[in-house]
């Protein structure tokens, strides 16, 4: 469900809780209030799996900016812009979710960035190799 939309309405919400429970109940039990999902559940399951990432993607941006790569981060500023922190606390979540990439972009776009670092990791793990032999 997530990947068809990250934001989806109370309607969907409803939906995919009621698809959960159907799927987690037993037959000829009950689900306990704490066993149910609720759409409320289900809202903050989406937000928190947006937040994760968009806090890895942060944490990928770090690692290229360290090594002098400038990415764009999630919220379409360059990590080399100087940004203030509150363009992003005047936002409403409910705009904000029109510019962002379909899932298969946004895990190419992913999996190009973790190849760029590990190929910075080795590279880095080969100078500090060469820088080791020259001491001695």
């Amino acid at each position: 469900y997530f990947n068809e939309n990250q934001y989806p309405d109370e309607a969907k919400r409803e939906e995919i809780a009621n698809a959960c429970n159907a799927v987690i109940q037993k037959p000829g039990k009950k689900l306990s209030d704490l066993e149910r999902v609720t759409s409320l559940k289900v809202y903050n399951w989406f937000a928190n799996r947006r937040k994760e990432i968009k806090r890895r993607a942060n944490i990928e941006a770090a690692i290229l900016e360290s090594h002098g790569i400038d990415v764009q981060s999630p919220g379409g500023h360059s990590n080399s812009d100087d940004v203030d922190g509150n363009d992003y606390s005047e936002q409403d979540d409910s705009t904000s979710h029109s510019d962002h990439q379909d899932p298969i972009s946004l895990a190419v776009e992913m999996a190009a960035v973790n190849h760029t670092i590990l190929a910075l990791a080795r590279q880095g793990a080969n100078e500090i190799k060469t820088e080791a032999l020259d001491d001695d």
